[in-house]
């Protein structure tokens, strides 16, 4: 693999992850407190108990949660749009980016470690695949290229698991404390139920806070649900992306292939120079064709959008806990929660298992454009630093 290759993913990445966080940086947050907001009441009454329920400032936090609960249930966020509204009443407009200077610099790093390694195992798998193959490869017809546009289509389901946890692996260990900061600056208003010294003023103040009151090991808070579910997480979705961008290849083959019961606009696209089909030997299949960038644009996002609600909803309990458990004791606070295993407990006991789920509709509605987006840029950006 050239030095120029790996500069590639690590360029594709990281724009890709400013991007995409930028963007869906609202929803981003909504689903943060959605998931969060069960330890706002709870964080109270651990610091009343502990400092005496008569205590004037127990009594003006437990007065701020009631006033957050308000007439919209047992939750201070109830639904997508009164949680919206609630943000920017107390925020500002700004406050739905509130934690994206942080999230965006996570962003740069996790994109990075996530697509590029993810991209170099499922490129060693490949090289040794064409090495076991070259016999076969070089009675290949002339008019066929050997290595074909789509290589990684020769991968089996076991290759793209094991790049896809590598790379969830060495992404969540390096980047954990980056995300752990994003988390806690994200909380904005509400950090004045989880802790005494109320909001962070930004990624140095978190930083030096965190340092102060829990000391190294405030750094990797909640590493171990990170690890059950944060890596299961890019394994599923580095997988089904692949999967399903297998499948949007043929799709978008076969509708070059067979033009005719398109409408006149998409027709004009299917003719044009942007595809190259036409000009191609009748015997090299679509799928054979180097795509076009309309084509790898169009294919990543698709797969990205499904990859990442595919992955979602299969580990959002996990991630819940895992949230909670990096705002647990913030700024030395009173924990929550002994352990994960005693947030699983307390979850299902206390608030019951749909609250594992709560936050998997701003999830649902963010996965679509932020898997398009990380995935449609990645990719497209890819593609064009190959081509330079």
């Amino acid at each position: 693999m050239g030095k120029n290759k790996k500069e590639d993913f690590a360029y594709s990445g990281i724009a890709a992850g400013v991007i995409t966080k930028t963007l869906c940086a609202p929803l981003d947050r909504l689903r943060l407190l959605y998931q969060l907001q069960g330890m706002f009441e709870k964080q109270t009454a651990a610091a009343a108990a502990g400092h005496g329920i008569g205590t004037a400032a127990a009594a003006a936090s437990s007065s701020s949660t009631a006033a957050g609960r308000s007439n919209h249930g047992a939750y201070k966020y109830s639904n997508i749009g009164q949680a919206f509204r609630q943000i920017v009443k107390e925020e500002g407009v700004v406050g739905l980016w509130r934690g994206n200077g942080a999230n965006m610099l996570r962003a740069a790093v996790v994109y990075t470690l996530k697509f590029g390694t993810n991209d170099l195992m499922k490129q060693r798998f490949v090289e040794q695949q064409q090495e076991k193959n070259l016999q076969n490869t070089q009675n290949t017809p002339e008019s066929i290229p050997i290595k074909h546009a789509q290589p990684n289509d020769a991968l089996g389901l076991d290759k793209l698991l094991l790049s896809g946890f590598v790379a969830g692996s060495v992404q969540k260990a390096l980047s954990y404390p980056l995300d752990l900061v994003s988390v806690r600056i994200a909380l904005g208003a509400n950090n004045k139920q989880m802790n005494a010294g109320g909001e962070y003023k930004g990624i140095i103040d978190c930083t030096q806070r965190i340092w102060r009151t829990e000391g190294l090991t405030g750094f990797w808070k909640g590493i171990t649900p990170t690890l059950l579910t944060g890596v299961p997480y890019v394994m599923l979705q580095m997988t089904f992306f692949e999967l399903y961008q297998r499948e949007m290849r043929k799709i978008l083959a076969y509708v070059r292939e067979h033009p005719a019961g398109l409408p006149g606009g998409v027709m004009s696209l299917v003719s044009s120079d942007t595809y190259s089909i036409g000009r191609v030997s009748s015997h090299v299949h679509a799928s054979e064709v180097k795509p076009s960038k309309l084509d790898v644009f169009l294919s990543s996002s698709v797969a990205g959008s499904l990859a990442a609600l595919t992955a979602q909803t299969i580990v959002f309990p996990g991630d819940t806990v895992r949230k909670r458990m990096m705002a647990n004791g913030a700024d030395g606070s009173d924990r929550v929660y002994k352990s994960m295993r005693d947030c699983f407990r307390q979850i299902y006991r206390k608030e019951g298992v749909r609250v594992f789920y709560h936050g998997l509709g701003p999830t649902a509605l963010k996965a679509v454009p932020s898997g398009a987006i990380q995935f449609g840029c990645y990719e497209l950006l890819k593609s064009i630093f190959a081509n330079r």
